[in-house]
């Protein structure tokens, strides 16, 4: 197998804290992964935005050698321009509009003729066109990131942060297809997530990023945080998200709100921690406290790292069809693979 990115015996750290600050760093990295899904499964304190950046070019190794299709992508723009990516962060430039944010990106990698909507359509969101970046929501921001990474030319990495997570995506977007379509295409997809299920949702080769060490071995080996994935419907999703963020008991948090236009808003709020029962009486507690409206409550745990999100075949990633306005998600029919 040719491999498409290389590390070897990378130290390497990221910006992401305050003011720049560190926030977590990989140490004595080596990986070699070619045309296929890779995942790692890490936080950001484990090193996971580090090694983002340091596949990307973003930001060069403090030691080692870092090489796309046998390039340093730190060094040379022509590789950077084969490397689509999906950041923890969005980086469009936010006072333009989403058509003119994506036509400008596609002609910094080379692009003669760029042709925004076309790109936005590939996942269903041409509507965001007209829209300032400065107007859109994180996950609508992140959804046309995506669409950019997916359409980059000659695509040789994509690297992609969270893709299941605050991504806001139509019903009918085909994130599965497109990933298997890069991959045929020779493709090395690199997936940095903090969630074991999401990452085998995705894939069967999953790594583990911990404590700036990326290991070769199964993620559920290791001994991992609790996790409930949780659906609320209504504005109140919001203040719930917050409220949690600040009990000690949640270790990590994610919100995703899923577009479902003429119906009541419908949300996703993954959380981690320690304790099984110590998230779920907290979310039980806080959600009353805050007037929310929880749907479903799903436990994500190793076990169901074989299903697939959101009970949806591998060609679609979103809600169900007709979901919305008192209609549960599929919370109790999320089927394992080869039972579609």
């Amino acid at each position: 197998m040719t491999s498409a990115i290389v590390l070897e015996h990378v130290d390497a750290s990221d910006a992401s804290g305050p003011r720049g600050r560190c926030r977590g760093r990989i140490t004595d990295v080596s990986l070699s992964l070619g045309a296929g899904i890779h995942a790692l499964v890490g936080s950001p304190e484990d090193g996971s935005f580090a090694l983002f950046d340091a596949a990307v070019g973003a930001r060069r190794p403090k030691r080692g050698r870092v090489t796309v299709v046998d390039t340093d992508p730190a060094r040379d723009p022509s590789v950077r321009a084969r490397i689509g990516a999906l950041a923890f962060a969005p980086r469009l430039p936010s006072p333009l509009r989403v058509r003119a944010a994506v036509e400008l990106a596609m002609r910094a990698r080379g692009e003669a003729s760029p042709k925004a909507d076309a790109v936005l359509s590939m996942l269903g969101i041409q509507a965001l066109a007209t829209r300032r970046v400065s107007a859109l929501r994180l996950g609508e921001e992140r959804a046309v990131e995506l669409a950019l990474a997916l359409s980059t030319p000659r695509l040789a990495l994509l690297a992609l942060h969270e893709p299941l997570c605050d991504v806001t995506l139509p019903a009918s977007a085909d994130l599965f297809g497109h990933l298997a379509t890069s991959v045929e295409h020779g493709a090395c997809v690199l997936v940095l997530t903090s969630s074991q299920a999401d990452a085998h949702a995705l894939t069967d080769h999953v790594l583990v990023l911990e404590k700036g060490k990326a290991h070769e071995r199964a993620a559920a080996s290791v001994g991992a945080p609790a996790e409930l994935t949780v659906w609320v419907a209504g504005p109140e999703a919001r203040s719930l998200t917050s409220a949690l963020a600040t009990h000690p008991s949640v270790s990590s948090l994610s919100f995703r709100e899923t577009a479902n236009p003429g119906a009541t808003p419908m949300s996703e709020i993954r959380l981690a921690g320690g304790d099984l029962e110590a998230l779920a009486l907290e979310l039980s507690d806080t959600a009353i406290r805050v007037g929310a409206n929880v749907q479903a409550i799903v436990p994500s745990a190793s076990a169901a790292c074989s299903w697939r999100p959101w009970g949806r075949a591998p060609g679609s990633i979103g809600l169900p069809r007709g979901s919305g306005d008192g209609a549960a998600p599929p919370h109790s029919a999320r089927p394992r693979r080869g039972d579609e």
